[in-house]
């Protein structure tokens, strides 16, 4: 309403260049409803910067593709079949909110896309400003050896304001012994040498993959920085299935 009721003022204003007096008249009426209507320029500014935001996004879409990179999953935890199509690696943080906010979109690719897409965890814990992330995930590959690893990601992430003050080790057991585990074995596990070997693994691999956050992901190799939302996330998704599924068609 505001679009046509500002373009008809703007053509009188511009169609009478020489009487000053209709040109001030036109300025009022413009002028009073902006002042009646506020709304309208609040409306404006939202679909403009919606637009400009779109805009980089999808500029951002087409950069990513071409700069694909290849991250090694060997040795690394995998939820989902071996030989999906897509492999959406995670470099994240146990202590970090927004990897704990990624929980739930990497639910939501997975019921979306099933054997599709498979998901790889990597450790990359921003120490300097989260000094028990490290522990947690040693506490995460403790799990792993009994086949728990997945449920103990996801009680660390929705837990993560619990066992960050305190004895964290004793929030841990605590959390294997409610998952069913061999309690005693977890704790002794907790203290396995080869686990720091590991996470110093994946952060060297992080930082030569150009990882300077978390969550970061590798979808294909195509990078993601950020707890994206789920629609970007199937937009890189399904431009990687369309790819694959051209390139089979040949």
């Amino acid at each position: 309403m505001f679009k046509y009721f500002l373009f008809f003022a703007l053509s009188l204003f511009m169609a009478a260049p020489s009487f000053a007096a209709d040109k001030k008249e036109i300025e009022g009426i413009i002028k009073n409803y902006i002042e009646t209507h506020p709304e309208v320029i609040d409306n404006a500014m939202q679909k403009y910067y919606m637009a400009k935001r779109k805009e980089q996004e999808d500029a951002q879409f087409r950069q990513s593709l071409k700069n694909r990179l290849d991250v090694p999953v060997d040795g690394s935890p995998v939820k989902g079949v071996l030989n999906a199509p897509v492999t959406v690696v995670e470099f994240s943080d146990f202590q970090c909110p927004y990897c704990a906010r990624s929980v739930a979109i990497i639910g939501a690719l997975g019921k979306k896309y099933g054997d599709k897409v498979r998901f790889v965890f990597k450790h990359y814990p921003l120490e300097r400003i989260h000094p028990v992330a490290r522990s947690a995930a040693k506490a995460a590959m403790a799990a792993g050896e009994q086949g728990k690893f997945w449920q103990f990601h996801d009680t660390l992430m929705a837990k993560q304001t619990e066992w960050k003050k305190g004895d964290a080790n004793k929030h841990y057991a605590r959390y294997a012994k409610q998952l069913g585990m061999d309690e005693g074995k977890f704790i002794k596990d907790l203290k396995t040498p080869a686990y720091d070997k590991k996470i110093n693994s994946d952060i060297a691999l992080g930082k030569k993959l150009g990882v300077q956050s978390t969550p970061t992901f590798f979808v294909n190799g195509v990078m993601v920085r950020g707890a994206r939302d789920v629609g970007y996330f199937s937009r890189v998704i399904d431009y990687l299935l369309a790819e694959k599924n051209k390139a089979k068609a040949k």
